[in-house]
């Protein structure tokens, strides 16, 4: 339990540092946020995670998505939304997406952030 908070603190950082480059000099509270650890290509269809294939992804909401998003651009030009005004970013295991709503400026923000728990390395883990 203590590796997993580990990496999941490793990865919030992977997904904050872009933030410490403007912002402030010390960490902010991200609410809210969930993660799994799961096999498989995507967190869409996981399957049990198993010896040989075991991966990591951490969602969160909000702010903090909205800050990462700005900072990883641009938007991706094929992205899984067929809906007007929707728009998609990935840098790496980064991926962040803005949900428009019927009312402009309400729309939402959301960003994965995954890793491959076998190699450590950065992983896109959210498919459409």
């Amino acid at each position: 339990m203590r590796k997993l908070a580990c990496v999941a603190a490793a990865l919030l950082a992977v997904a904050s540092s872009a933030l410490f480059a403007q912002s402030s000099d010390s960490f902010k509270p991200l609410k809210a946020a969930e993660y799994i650890i799961f096999s498989g290509n995507y967190i869409n269809e996981p399957d049990p995670p198993s010896k040989k294939d075991r991966k990591l992804s951490i969602v969160f909401e909000g702010k903090a998505a909205k800050e990462v998003f700005d900072e990883i651009g641009p938007d991706l030009r094929d992205i899984c939304s067929p809906e007007k005004g929707n728009r998609e970013r990935r840098k790496g295991g980064v991926e962040c997406r803005y949900t428009a709503a019927d009312k402009p400026g309400s729309g939402s923000y959301q960003c994965w952030v995954g890793m491959d728990l076998k190699t450590g390395k950065s992983e896109h883990t959210i498919g459409c």
